[in-house]
């Protein structure tokens, strides 16, 4: 769910009319009715019934608008208050990105960030989360994304969306483990990053609870390696769902289901030495705020 999403949901509940709805938004119909159709997709909902007065509410649809007005309402807010921010704030901010730049909302974040604070730019730098935790506390970094929970002293950690995590195991295993415990599952060669990976430290916790050890591991140096890896179906491993899903895709994986939630968490984090810096404040809050909309509709 986007922002112009909510925009085109709450324009045409005032106008009723697609049409007017399309030109109040600077933009034309076909994408406004997208824009319904996804949210109504998103979250298995009917948000509108068309009649010969226009596009009516439905029972649902008015249930949710008044949540959609409140979120607007917000973010004209903060925009308003970044844009008396971006008056007095300049400079060049580093973030930490660990995951596809969409699925983190770098394009919103750039765009409301031109819009509100101009004499701020960003550099996006794409890394993993222990790669980004070191830079951060170097000052290489001002802020960073973060899988999982980690509990350094020096860095503030704002968490932003719980993390459905998936097991991904090759194809080649289906018929033999897709209903197949832990102990298994356990067994198989599995993937292992040089570097110390978040999910796959809780997989091992997990295991360890359960007296369970893994005792193949195919070694990857970086993520060209592990997501090729991956797309061989060379080795089993845990990913984001969403991420799990386009490997599935590709039919060289599946995702292993008969196993108990594995949950994760994504954050912001900064160093504490950083919380009054304007600029840090200022992408922080605007950040907080895109996931927040996303976690008031979820």
């Amino acid at each position: 769910m986007e922002l112009h999403q909510i925009r085109s949901f709450a324009m045409v509940a005032e106008t009723a009319n697609l049409t007017r709805a399309a030109e109040r938004l600077n933009t034309t119909p076909p994408s406004v009715s997208a824009h319904i159709r996804q949210l109504e997709e998103e979250f298995d909902v009917v948000l509108f019934m068309r009649t010969p007065k226009g596009m009516q509410l439905t029972s649902q649809g008015k249930e949710l608008l008044s949540k959609a007005k409140e979120i607007l309402e917000s973010t004209r807010q903060f925009s308003r208050a970044a844009r008396r921010a971006g008056n007095k704030v300049s400079g060049h901010l580093k973030l930490g990105i660990n995951a596809d730049p969409e699925y983190l909302k770098i394009p919103a974040i750039v765009t409301h960030l031109h819009r509100s604070c101009p004499g701020l730019s960003l550099e996006a730098c794409a890394l993993n989360t222990v790669d980004i935790l070191k830079q951060l506390k170097s000052g290489d970094l001002d802020l960073g994304y973060v899988f999982g929970r980690h509990g350094d002293s020096r860095l503030d950690f704002n968490m932003l969306t719980p993390v459905d995590l998936a097991v991904v195991v090759p194809a080649i295993y289906r018929d033999s483990h897709e209903t197949a415990g832990w102990e298994e599952i356990a067994g198989l060669p599995w993937l292992h990053p040089v570097t110390l990976c978040p999910f796959l430290d809780q997989v091992k916790t997990l295991l360890t609870e359960k007296g369970i050890g893994m005792t193949r591991p195919v070694v990857s140096n970086d993520d060209i390696t592990r997501t090729a890896y991956i797309n061989q179906g060379l080795a089993a491993t845990v990913l984001e769902r969403s991420e799990a899903h386009r490997f599935a895709d590709s039919g060289t994986v599946f995702i292993w289901e008969n196993h108990e939630p594995i949950v994760s968490c994504l954050s912001l984090a900064r160093l504490k030495t950083n919380r009054d810096d304007p600029g840090i404040r200022v992408l922080a809050e605007l950040i907080a705020q895109l996931w927040a909309t996303v976690q008031d509709n979820a």
